[in-house]
């Protein structure tokens, strides 16, 4: 592991103490505001060294960035060809239908899990060396975003096969990006922290998403009658991805009081975890290392 720059992990007096952040709020918030010019250099950093581990010194590389989706768009059309999933009538061609479903929902997983992972390999250095632990968060960020690129790369040549492209409506494709991150981030975060002391925390995650995506529209279009159509309209992910298609493809937007409220409180969600994994971080890595 490349070794933190001495710089930013010297003035010890800059970054919150375990005692001080429940005794101290004010203060603590400004040492937090204090240490952002050491958070963003670092978190850099240590993305940089994560995106060379994950994609340089793999036999695949990048295309595992976009091998998840592929995958999942394979299966669903499999499915649909062999009736075995009766996905409904769409109004654009079915692979693209799908793979947005499927690059969105990778984003809102990967949005999930990557500050988990980013907190569990660095709990180590979190025990022996004093440094802005935001960075974490802004290393697991810049993972996503980079991580988003390189599949987004993709969306052109499954247009240009499927004759099917997006309309004005791309406009909004920004927010719609960042709805996804913020719920996704917002849950990571807030069990990041719990994680370190729960370690089924990262096994149940990939069962619940197991059984969610079956409650999402990501292969289907949401049912027109039934228990299912009410289980996926109350999705808060149903709108998002609904958003995601109408901004990528000649489907309608649904309402941006919909979808644009999921994303006002992924947003409000996410600061109120980041809040949380602040306070109870240090107090949780200063217990295990005693």
């Amino acid at each position: 592991m490349r070794a933190v720059n001495p710089g930013w992990v010297s003035m010890e007096e800059r970054f919150i103490s375990e005692q001080s952040v429940l005794q101290r709020p004010k203060e603590a918030f400004r040492e937090w505001k204090q240490s952002v010019h050491f958070t963003l250099p670092l978190g850099w950093q240590l993305a940089q060294r994560d995106m060379q581990a994950r994609y340089r010194q793999t036999l695949l590389g990048y295309l595992w960035a976009v091998l998840p989706a592929l995958g999942a768009t394979a299966a669903f059309m499999l499915m649909k060809s062999s009736k075995i999933l009766n996905v409904g009538e769409t109004t654009i061609p079915y692979p693209v239908y799908v793979f947005v479903g499927s690059l969105f929902w990778q984003l809102f997983t990967t949005s999930l899990s990557r500050p988990i992972e980013v907190v569990q390999v660095n709990r180590n250095v979190m025990a022996k060396i004093q440094f802005p632990r935001l960075s974490l968060l802004v290393a697991a960020l810049l993972l996503v975003l980079y991580d988003t690129l390189i599949k987004l790369c993709l969306l052109p040549l499954i247009f240009l096969a499927f004759g099917s492209w997006p309309d004005a409506d791309i406009v909004y494709l920004p927010l719609v990006l960042l709805a996804f991150i913020f719920l996704g981030n917002a849950i990571g975060i807030l069990l990041s922290p719990l994680n370190l002391i729960f370690h089924d925390v990262k096994i149940v995650i990939p069962i619940i998403m197991a059984v969610l995506v079956l409650l999402t529209p990501v292969g289907y279009v949401t049912p027109e009658t039934g228990w299912l159509k009410t289980i996926v309209e109350l999705n808060p992910l149903t709108s998002l991805i609904d958003a995601a298609r109408g901004s990528l493809s000649s489907m309608p937007m649904p309402p941006l009081m919909s979808w644009g409220l999921t994303g006002l409180l992924s947003g409000i969600f996410m600061v109120v975890s980041v809040v949380v994994y602040l306070v109870s971080l240090p107090i949780i890595i200063e217990r295990q290392s005693a």
